[in-house]
């Protein structure tokens, strides 16, 4: 079931001249099963790329470390990581509705 979908998905996404990221196309390779981020509910995206973005911008924010309290720092680095993480998904989203892309359920 999953294959079928995964392979209509993209599909619809080459007829859109829309490819599918990299990180993606990585993370199929090691066998997990990861939907393509426009085939992803909304509010997953912002968590899977908030989550991540917050770890890159601590650890980012780790080298130019100023003296700060912890606590701001923690709560920089999420906040950012969250803004970039809601315009993402929302440019996925975007492009979902622009294009005319079904739901991953609607896929058959």
């Amino acid at each position: 079931m999953y294959e079928e979908r995964l392979q209509r998905a993209h599909t619809l996404l080459k007829d859109a001249h829309i490819g599918s990221p990299v990180a993606f196309r990585l993370l199929r390779k090691v066998r997990l099963r990861v939907r393509p981020p426009h085939f992803r509910p909304f509010l997953v995206n912002i968590l899977g790329y908030g989550v991540l973005f917050s770890l890159m911008w601590a650890l980012y924010g780790l080298f130019e470390w100023q003296g700060d309290p912890w606590t701001a720092y923690v709560l920089r680095s999420v906040v950012r990581g969250f803004s970039l993480g809601t315009l993402l998904a929302l440019i996925f989203q975007l492009s979902r509705w622009t294009h005319n892309l079904p739901r991953w359920d609607q896929l058959q």
